[in-house]
């Protein structure tokens, strides 16, 4: 069965580019050419065999879609198509994510598999296969909804990464806390320091603005101080001038 194999560095988070792409029913909001997205049959969208009928930008053809697998623990989702205007069958597609723990970037590899025509190099009465992942496209990687308090204290990364002037720092509070950076050079030396104050429980972030640093990879560290005690969260960021 022929593959087609495409993989691009995703400039933020694991946990970040996770969420969007897994999302089995927020496909349009960051693939070109999907206009809408819905769940047949009522079910949720993280329900394996969950099919999603997607309507084309342009277009009157639907592509219908089938969810094979979401593991979040090894960041994988994989669906086939069920119906659509491609001139093959067999479609099996997934979608891989690592971390690039240096830059806390994501490499994401994406895998189609097709059923060829009997002609040659596949082609014939199913033709040929017609896809992309364009490595240029800006992707929009949001947060999510909002997190209830409660939770565990995470870091979400920041955004954009790397960044220029000013970049967003997102976590998770489990509860209303005081919250203040360090930001360090390589050699560990301080070079700036926020204070934000004391900030409500649930999803927050914090901005931070780099004017007075050289481009480079900055080590920073969020402190967290609530009736409980204190409690840190690293990260890296990538400044770019």
């Amino acid at each position: 069965m022929p593959k087609v194999l495409v993989s691009t560095v995703i400039n933020a988070p694991i946990e970040r580019v996770w969420r969007t792409v897994a999302d089995y029913n927020g496909l349009p909001a960051w693939m070109p050419g999907m206009k809408d997205s819905t769940i047949e049959d009522g079910k949720k969208p993280t329900e394996i065999g969950a099919v999603r009928k997607l309507g084309m930008a342009g277009s009157k053809d639907i592509l219908r879609e089938r969810l094979e697998e979401l593991d979040a623990d090894g960041h994988v989702i994989t669906y086939s198509v069920l119906a659509g205007p491609l001139p093959v069958k067999n479609i099996r597609t997934s979608m891989h994510l690592r971390p690039i723990t240096d830059s806390y970037g994501t490499r994401t590899w994406w895998q189609r598999e097709f059923a060829g025509g009997s002609g040659a190099g596949g082609g014939g009465p199913d033709g040929p296969a017609w896809c992309w992942l364009d490595t240029n496209a800006q992707v929009p990687l949001s947060v999510g909804d909002p997190v209830q308090p409660g939770g565990e204290l995470a870091l979400l990364g920041n955004r954009p990464n790397p960044y220029r002037g000013s970049t967003s720092i997102d976590f998770i509070l489990p509860r209303s806390s005081r919250v203040d950076l360090e930001v360090f050079d390589l050699q560990g030396r301080l070079v700036a320091k926020r204070d934000y104050g004391t900030l409500a429980a649930g999803t927050s972030h914090v901005s931070f603005n780099a004017k007075s640093l050289r481009s480079g990879i900055y080590p920073y560290r969020i402190r967290v101080r609530d009736g409980s005690g204190t409690q840190t969260l690293t990260g890296r960021m990538l400044l770019e001038r």
